[in-house]
């Protein structure tokens, strides 16, 4: 017995249904880039402090001085995980639309078939259809939330580190 499947769209429908979701979702999309970009630049200065901390160090400097770029690459990490957070959570807003967005469309365009077109494809081909998109969806959520606690032990841990030493008495 031959698989009977319903329909697939080629690789230019897809594109023009993702340009078409792009634009319409242009104002959230641009901000969840603009999020991940600053949280990416932000994370560029980190080594650039840290190198100038091995610098200072080297050429002699004072350890106030150390502890002010310390400060200073502490405070670039936190907002660094503070904007990767906020992109997080706009992605998964963004990402939920879409997907909702998506599962109508695919109603729709199933309502859109002849009937015989329907009934003669196999078993369980519609709700595989209907519910595989959220496998595709979800995990990178999931791995956001994994991701968003690495970054909270790596300030803690970058605290520890760097944090002043208790006044001697």
């Amino acid at each position: 017995m031959s698989a009977r499947v319903l329909p697939v769209a080629d690789g230019t429908e897809v594109r023009r249904f993702i340009s078409v979701v792009a634009r319409h979702h242009r104002r959230e999309l641009a901000g969840v880039l603009l999020l991940y970009g600053m949280a990416a630049v932000s994370g560029l200065v980190g080594p650039k402090l840290l190198g100038n901390i091995v610098q200072d160090v080297q050429d002699g400097t004072t350890a106030a001085h150390v502890t002010v770029i310390a400060g200073v690459l502490t405070g670039f990490m936190l907002l660094q995980a503070v904007l990767i957070r906020y992109a997080f959570r706009a992605a998964g807003r963004l990402a939920a639309v879409v997907l909702a967005e998506i599962r109508e469309k695919f109603v729709d365009d199933a309502l859109a078939l002849p009937l015989n077109v329907v009934e003669r494809s196999d078993d369980g081909d519609l709700v595989t259809r209907a519910s595989g998109d959220v496998a595709a969806i979800f995990p990178p959520a999931i791995d956001s939330k994994t991701n968003a606690s690495v970054h909270r032990r790596r300030v803690c841990r970058a605290y520890q580190i760097h944090r002043p030493p208790p006044p001697s008495e």
